[in-house]
């Protein structure tokens, strides 16, 4: 069993903002509800991604509706979606996904991303 560390709030919360609102912070109007979804996910990137995506063109009261069902969801049951999808993956395919999550870790997200898309 392999511990990767989760990112840092701040930079979860840019993630969450490129995929929720296409820029790296929160929309005006949203008061809080970015955050509480960064804290909701851990900060957890895949978790970011998918729920910025899920909210992406909401408006507020969608959000909050959005956030009402999340707590009816249990952490745990987030955590046992990501851990199949790694599950899913074969022995090289998990070997390159933590030599990458190994070698990154405790970088901020857009270096990483700019060395990932210079790789290709």
């Amino acid at each position: 069993m392999y511990k990767v560390d989760k990112s840092k709030f701040r930079e979860g919360l840019q993630l969450f903002c490129h995929y929720a609102f296409k820029q790296h912070h929160p929309k005006e109007g949203y008061r809080d509800l970015p955050h509480q979804v960064v804290q909701y996910a851990n900060s957890l990137p895949l978790a970011l991604k998918v729920l910025g995506s899920l909210l992406f063109g909401k408006q507020p009261p969608d959000w909050e509706s959005e956030l009402r069902k999340l707590e009816k969801v249990s952490y745990m049951e987030i955590v046992n979606v990501l851990k199949i999808s790694f599950d899913g993956l074969d022995y090289t395919q998990r070997m390159i996904f933590l030599d990458i999550a190994c070698f990154f870790q405790g970088r901020d997200v857009q270096t990483v991303s700019r060395k990932l898309e210079g790789s290709r």
